[in-house]
């Protein structure tokens, strides 16, 4: 994995990215500042940054927050070249992040966040999908994985696909109770994505 910083810089609707020193010009329809941060160069104050946008949206959604922030210093000393950051910036303050897991050849969306006091209309979408996808090409990764959920997600470009989950269950009752609504659940499912692939924002041919 290369180990260096891929930072897009904005101004207007111009957007100066700069990679290895070479610079690209291309269109972004915000204003504020973006940069993807791997995490050897990712400062503490960046975690810091990051927890209180991971705060803002569990108290937002009624959530538990289960993650510390001790645990996403942890993470940041710990797990090196495997986090991706994107972070956005307005002036010098950073204003929200989107957390990203990398392994083998994906990159793994998980979470996102904002400053309470700020509010950009599709800065989620840009930081978690867009930013992402710009990212794993950067980054020479096969795939973008933006998790679970969201019919949303359909019309930035992703189409639902089928994944894995490992759990271990202790209790045999509950694990054939789990086993037999997993029958009846992925007839339902495979359903719903074939629904959801036939109505893509793609031309027929593309995947």
């Amino acid at each position: 994995m290369a180990m260096g910083i891929v930072k897009l810089v904005t101004s207007l609707l111009i957007c100066s990215v700069t990679i290895n020193g070479e610079n690209v010009v291309n269109l972004t329809p915000f204003s504020s500042l973006f940069s993807f941060s791997l995490l050897c160069l990712l400062q503490a104050t960046h975690w810091d940054s990051f927890y209180r946008f991971y705060r803002n949206t569990t108290d937002n959604k009624w959530g538990s927050p289960y993650l510390t922030r001790d645990f996403f210093h942890d993470m940041g000393s710990k797990m090196g070249d495997q986090v991706l950051l994107v972070v956005a910036e307005e002036g010098n303050e950073l204003v929200a992040g989107a957390l990203n897991l990398i392994g083998g050849d994906t990159l793994f969306g998980r979470l996102w966040g904002c400053d309470q006091r700020v509010y950009y209309p599709n800065l989620h979408f840009e930081a978690c999908y867009y930013q992402a996808i710009e990212a794993a090409i950067e980054l020479n990764l096969n795939t973008v994985e933006a998790g679970a959920q969201g019919e949303h997600k359909v019309q930035r470009g992703y189409l639902p696909v089928t994944t894995y989950s490992c759990h271990y269950l202790v209790d045999d009752r509950i694990r054939q109770a789990i086993e037999e609504f997993l029958v009846r659940e992925s007839t339902q499912v495979n359903l719903i994505m074939k629904l959801i692939r036939d109505s893509g924002p793609f031309k027929e041919g593309i995947q």
